[in-house]
């Protein structure tokens, strides 16, 4: 089993977190990939990202930096630390060993429709990529969504499904929104919203997009959320959490 981390700005704490997070799997690999300024006291496998295409590029980078992946890759970026439960999410990828070969994440269904049909994904912080030919397919779409990074996603309904999300409030929707994003950042936001949402139909489309089949799954979500609302909280109060 193969661990590749997409971070920006790897850190002490974030190593000691990334450290924990590994303790769960003791025979594994990993790779670090900085799209930023580079740790000096990084204790793991570390390569410098472009952060070209920031999350989407760095995945890219980390499994084309392996001759030959493990059977079972997982890709993850930094936002493990700060939005989703560590511990749970460690103990559901323990359980990908038993998996049949295949994609897998953290499934959403937009309120969306995209040419009449559900816009499902999974969303873009965490993949597992189980057997040599998902991975290839993985990288495949990865391409073709890195391909396409600067040009704008439409379709009927999706500017007015986006403006709604990045208005946000205390239970969905953008997490940052009630402090209002710098142009630069929300630019770089609905660029990987786009990327996020064209990976998920590219996976869709190839029968990829199915939800974990695991009960733990469920509970997960319910963690996570109140975790997102924890975050709102804080940006609702005008404090500061760094992961």
């Amino acid at each position: 089993m193969h661990f590749i981390l997409v971070t920006y700005g790897f850190n002490r704490k974030k190593q000691e977190r990334w450290k924990r997070f590994l303790s769960h799997f003791p025979t594994s690999t990993s790779l670090v990939v900085e799209n930023g300024d580079f740790y000096p006291h990084a204790e793991f496998d570390i390569i410098q990202g472009s952060n070209v295409q920031y999350e989407f590029s760095g995945y890219r980078e980390g499994l084309t930096a392996v001759n030959s992946l493990p059977e079972i890759t997982i890709v993850v970026n930094d936002t493990l630390f700060s939005h989703h439960w560590e511990w749970g999410w460690a103990k559901l990828t323990q359980f990908s060993q038993a998996l049949p070969s295949g994609i897998y994440g953290d499934y959403r269904c937009e309120p969306i429709f995209w040419n009449g049909k559900p816009l499902q994904i999974f969303a873009s912080w965490y993949f597992i990529l189980r057997g040599s030919h998902a991975q290839s397919e993985f990288l495949r779409y990865l391409d073709d969504v890195i391909e396409s990074f600067e040009v704008p996603l439409h379709f009927e309904g999706y500017q007015e499904y986006l403006a709604h999300y990045l208005q946000g409030n205390m239970v969905h929707g953008y997490t940052k929104s009630q402090k209002k994003p710098a142009n630069r950042s929300l630019a770089m936001k609905m660029k990987c919203i786009h990327a996020e949402h064209r990976l998920g139909r590219l996976l869709d489309a190839s029968g990829w997009v199915v939800p974990f089949p695991h009960w733990t799954y469920r509970w997960l979500h319910w963690v996570d959320r109140f975790l997102s609302f924890r975050t709102r909280t804080f940006n609702v109060l005008g404090l500061v959490r760094t992961p």
